[in-house]
This record gives C-alpha cells, structure tokens and sequence, in this order.
C-alpha cells in the first residue's frame, strides 16, 4: 500500500497547525524540533501518511500511537506493530508512505536538475552510459536520471544498509523492473516506478523482494 500527499503552493504555518493533531504527541516532538519549517512539514506529513497507512492496514479509526525501534543497521521499524513493515521518503512538496507485510522500502525524488558528474561518480557503468547517451537531450537525461536515483534509493531503504553499501554496486534494470549486482549481473530485488498523474516532475519507486501489486491512495491535504 502506498500513501502520498501533494503540498505543494500551500501555508506551512497552517498545515502544521492543521494536522499536528493527526500523529501522536511524542512523533509531533520529534517534528517540532526541526529547525527548518519545510522540513517540519515534510516530516510532519509523512508522519501523517503513516499513521493513515497503519490505521487501514489494522482496520483502526482511532490515533494509533506509533514508536520505533531500529534494526542493525538503523533501518526503522514499528515497535508496537512487528508483522508491518514501513518506508518513508519525501522530496520538494510531495510525502510517500508505503507499508506492507514484508521488507520493502520508498523513495520519491523531485526533477530539480543534475550538478555535475553525479552519475559517473555514483552509478554503476552500464547505468552511466545509458545517461552519458542522453547528454543532449537534457530533460531526458534529467528525467532518466531521477529515476535511476530513485530506484536505487528505494533498495538502500528496502535493505537498510543505506548508501553504505555502495551505489555503483548494484543495478537499477528499469526494463526488467529488478535491482542486479553490477558484478555477476545476480537478481537481488524487484522494483515498481509509480506515475502520479499530479506529480509530473517526480520519480517515486517502491522496493520488495518479489513482485507485489501496490495499491495507490491520495491524502487530499487541506492547508
């Protein structure tokens, strides 16, 4: 299941005080110590987006009280609620939200330009050289860019071993829809690119082991 929220051209001020009451108290803490205001509401919805997501899944009305314990490696999980599992990412004015019932991971990335060598410095040879094809033709490579970056987030998350463990060493195969190591071309995940008809300038892709069907839902924000 996947939760997003569009926020865009909306008061910050007023969506803080409009949905500080949709999370519990002690997650609403954790926003409020965010020193800048859009990063509060960017914390603030996804925040709202999970506890939205938890609620369906458990078929609960009321406000769930949400704590999280850490993995190994620092990869959240839901403390009270062990059989889901949880991802969030948010990027510009758009906050994604994706549970289920196994390992999986989200990443939502806003086409805002690439700086630089980015991709030879970070992606692995076969993914720089479909980019490096699309040099002159910049919003095609801008486009081709954030997807990549955006599947390839969505597996760090979806592992929990973060950028740690290396970008250029694993795939992301947008024909086949799965994540291959760069070295021996082994299949270690699959991946959805999800196309929101208002969110034209955004890459968002959900992670899991196998192939999943993902159920899209809207939080229509009132700012």
């Amino acid at each position: 299941m996947l939760y997003y929220a569009d926020f865009s051209g909306m008061d910050e001020k007023k969506l803080l005080e409009n949905y500080q009451n949709k999370i519990c108290i002690h997650q609403y803490e954790r926003v409020s110590h965010i020193s800048s205001l859009k990063a509060q509401v960017s914390s603030l919805m996804v925040r709202v987006l999970l506890q939205q997501a938890v609620g369906e899944v458990l078929g609960s009305k009321e406000l769930l009280s949400l704590s999280f314990t850490y993995g190994p490696n620092g990869k959240p999980y839901l403390l009270e609620y062990p059989e889901l599992f949880f991802s969030l990412s948010h990027s510009g004015s758009a906050a994604v939200c994706a549970v289920g019932r196994q390992e999986l991971g989200v990443d939502v990335q806003e086409f805002r330009g690439v700086r630089g060598n980015v991709a030879k410095r970070f992606f692995a040879g076969e993914e720089w050289e479909k980019l490096r094809r699309l040099s002159a033709d910049e919003k095609a490579y801008e486009s081709m860019f954030f997807r990549i970056w955006s599947v390839k987030e969505s597996y760090i998350k979806y592992t929990g071993l973060g950028i740690r463990q290396g970008l250029h060493t694993f795939v992301a195969d947008l024909e086949g829809a799965c994540i291959r190591e760069a070295e021996n071309g082994s299949r270690k995940a699959c991946f959805r690119e999800i196309v929101i008809e208002g969110l034209p300038r955004y890459a968002l892709s959900v992670c899991t082991r196998d192939r999943q069907e993902i159920t899209v839902r809207k939080l229509a924000v009132q700012g």
